[in-house]
């Protein structure tokens, strides 16, 4: 199982040099991104732009080196689908694992758990710790945490359009 969700992080491609950010956080260190520059020059879906913008997102090209803590990484998925990392994860524990053992594996990477999840034992939210110094988006820390042996998965909490019905 833990091959699988890695696989399908593989499958995401970070869109460099974008960041969604929301719209009452618009800082000076980004420039809004026309959706039509968007989506001609960068090969992102104009479709997806739109419905995060009737949402609250803005997207912006970095001009700084220094990200905003309000900016979140873009992805784009195998379907060419936008994806914005919400900076937090579902990570399930092996059922032997005690929650100090939980507790500390998450610090030694900067994350903290953010609530459990009930549907699953040892399932849990998790976010960055305040003040982590933590860099890493969220499919890349799955990715890292995927490689624990008490860990059986570790996903990604991803915002993505969903289509009309």
């Amino acid at each position: 199982m833990k091959d699988n969700f890695v696989q399908r992080l593989d499958r995401l491609e970070l869109v460099e040099g974008i960041e969604a950010v929301p719209s009452s956080m618009q800082h000076d260190r980004v420039r809004p991104v026309a959706a039509v520059e968007s989506a001609s020059n960068l090969g992102l879906p104009l479709s997806d732009l739109e419905t995060f913008r009737q949402h609250g997102w803005s997207f912006a090209r970095v001009v700084s080196s220094l990200a905003s803590k309000e900016s979140r990484p873009v992805f784009l998925d195998v379907d060419g689908h936008l994806k914005i990392d919400s900076g937090s994860m579902a990570v399930k524990f092996a059922e032997h694992v005690p929650m100090s053992e939980i507790n500390s594996l998450l610090e030694e990477h900067g994350l903290i758990v953010g609530r459990k999840l009930g549907f699953a034992s040892n399932l849990f939210a998790v976010k960055r710790s305040p003040g982590s110094s933590v860099t890493s988006n969220s499919v890349d820390l799955s990715k890292e945490l995927s490689g624990i042996a008490q860990v059986e998965y570790a996903e990604p909490m991803l915002i993505e359009p969903m289509a009309g019905r």
